[in-house]
C-alpha cells in the first residue's frame, strides 16, 4: 500500500475527533443522496423519453416521401427504391385538414387517407385499434378514443367531414376506434379510405409515401441515400424531422435537469472540503514532521487529495447502489402509480442508460476530486519549521 494512501486512511479510521468523523458521514450521505438521485430521474426521464418514443414511431412511419404539390405515380418511387435492404414496406397517404361535425358541433381534424392493409404494414394502427378491422370503405372512418368520447361517438354513427374552402361537407360511419396512448392523435386525427381522400380533396395522386425500415434509429442515414436516389423534386422526412421541436425540448429539459441536479452534488462537495481543511488544521503537527524527515510538499498534497477521495467515492458507491436498487424496484414492482386516463401509462417508466451512469459517475468523482483541492495545495505549503515551532 502506497505512503499516501495508508496515511490518508489512517486519519479517516483514527478515534480521536468524532466531531470530525461525524462530519464526514454526513457529507458521504449529501454525495450519496445527490448520485442516487441523479439516476433516477435521469432513468425516469428516458423512460418517459422511450414510451413517447414507442408512441410517435407507433402513429407515424419512419420515414416520409413527399414531392410538391402532389406525388404522383409513387409505384416508380417504390420500384427505384426496392434495392435498398433496409426499406421493409410502402405505404401511400394523402393528408390534409378538415372539420368534424356533430350535432351542431364543430372540431377541427387532421385527415388521413389511408389503404388499411399497407397502413398496419408501416406503423401500429392495428395494435391501435380497440376493435378488429380489416378495411376501410369508401364512406368508412376511423377515429381517436377522445373525440369519440367527446362527440359520444359509436360504431355505427354518422358524422359530417366538412372541407375548407370547399363549403361542402361529406358523411362518414364510423367504422373504427384506435387509442395510440397520445392525445394530440386520439383527439385529432382521423383514417379514411385512401381513394375518398382522393375524393374530396380533389388530388389524383398521394401527398406522400411512407416508408417503414427496419431500424427506425438509422432514419437519418438512411433518408440521405434515399434523396440521393430520388434527387428532386422528392424531399425526404424522417420521424425525428417531424417532432424535431419536441425531442429538441425533451433534450434541453434533461439537460437542466442534469445541472440542477449536479449542483445536489456539489453542495457535498463543500463539506468534503470543510472536511480536508478541519483535517488540515488538526494535523499540522504530522505535516511539520513529516515534511522534517523528508516528505515532499506533493506527498503532502496527495495525502489530502486521496483523503477527500475516500469520501467521496464512498458516497458516489453508496449513491449508485441505493440509486440501481431503487430502479429496479420502480421498474419491476410498478409501487410509483400514474393516472393513465392523463399519461395513458399506469405506472411510473424507469430506462436506465449505462452512457448516463458513467457521465454521472464521472461528473460526481470530478466534483469530489476539485473540492479536495484547496485544502490539498495549502496543506501542502505549509513550512516545516513554523508547522513545529510552538510543538
Amino acid at each position: 500500500m502506497r505512503f499516501e494512501f495508508w496515511l490518508a486512511k489512517k486519519y479517516l479510521s483514527r478515534k480521536e475527533a468524532k466531531f470530525l468523523k461525524l462530519i464526514s458521514v454526513i457529507t458521504v450521505l449529501g454525495v450519496a443522496i445527490g448520485v442516487m438521485t441523479l439516476l433516477v430521474v435521469i432513468a425516469v426521464m428516458n423512460g418517459f423519453d422511450k414510451e413517447l418514443e414507442e408512441k410517435i414511431l407507433g402513429i407515424n412511419s419512419d420515414l416520409l416521401i413527399k414531392s410538391e404539390p402532389v406525388l404522383y405515380n409513387y409505384e416508380e418511387v417504390v420500384t427505384k427504391l426496392d434495392s435498398l435492404d433496409e426499406i421493409m414496406f410502402f405505404s401511400p397517404v394523402v393528408v390534409g385538414n378538415g372539420s368534424l361535425v356533430k350535432n351542431g358541433f364543430l372540431e377541427n381534424i387532421y385527415i388521413k387517407g389511408i389503404d388499411l392493409k399497407q397502413e398496419v404494414k408501416t406503423t401500429n394502427l392495428e395494435k391501435y385499434l380497440i376493435h378488429k378491422l380489416d378495411n376501410i370503405n369508401s364512406n368508412g372512418i376511423v377515429i381517436g378514443k377522445v373525440m369519440a368520447e367527446k362527440f359520444d361517438l359509436i360504431l355505427g354513427s354518422t358524422v359530417e367531414v366538412l372541407m375548407p374552402f370547399q363549403f361542402e361537407s361529406f358523411p362518414f360511419v364510423v367504422e373504427g376506434i384506435f387509442e395510440s396512448g397520445m392525445y394530440e392523435y386520439d383527439a385529432s386525427l382521423v383514417y379514411i379510405n385512401l381513394n375518398s381522400a382522393k375524393d374530396i380533396f380533389s388530388i389524383s395522386g398521394v401527398t406522400s409515401l411512407e416508408i417503414k425500415i427496419k431500424n427506425p434509429y438509422k432514419a437519418d442515414v438512411l433518408k440521405k441515400e434515399i434523396q440521393d436516389i430520388l434527387g428532386v423534386p422528392f424531399y425526404v422526412l424522417s420521424w425525428i424531422d417531424m417532432n424535431k421541436n419536441l425531442f429538441q425540448a425533451l433534450k434541453l429539459e434533461k439537460t437542466a435537469m442534469f445541472i440542477i441536479l449536479c449542483l445536489i452534488v456539489l453542495v457535498a462537495s463543500f463539506n468534503i472540503a470543510s472536511v480536508l481543511i478541519m483535517s488540515v488544521l488538526g494535523k499540522i503537527k504530522d505535516i511539520g514532521i513529516m515534511r522534517a524527515i523528508g516528505a515532499r510538499a506533493k506527498d503532502i498534497r496527495r495525502v489530502f487529495i486521496i483523503q477527500g477521495m475516500l469520501i467521496g467515492f464512498t458516497g458516489i458507491l453508496l449513491g449508485t447502489a441505493l440509486g440501481g436498487a431503487l430502479i429496479y424496484i420502480i421498474d419491476n414492482y410498478k409501487i410509483i402509480k400514474l393516472p393513465s386516463d392523463i399519461y395513458y401509462i399506469d405506472a411510473l417508466p424507469v430506462a436506465p442508460s449505462m452512457i448516463d451512469f458513467v457521465l454521472i459517475v464521472s461528473s460526481a468523482l470530478l466534483i469530489t476530486f476539485i473540492s479536495t483541492l484547496y485544502p490539498a495545495i495549502k496543506a501542502a505549503k505549509f513550512d516545516p519549521v513554523v508547522a513545529l515551532r510552538y510543538e
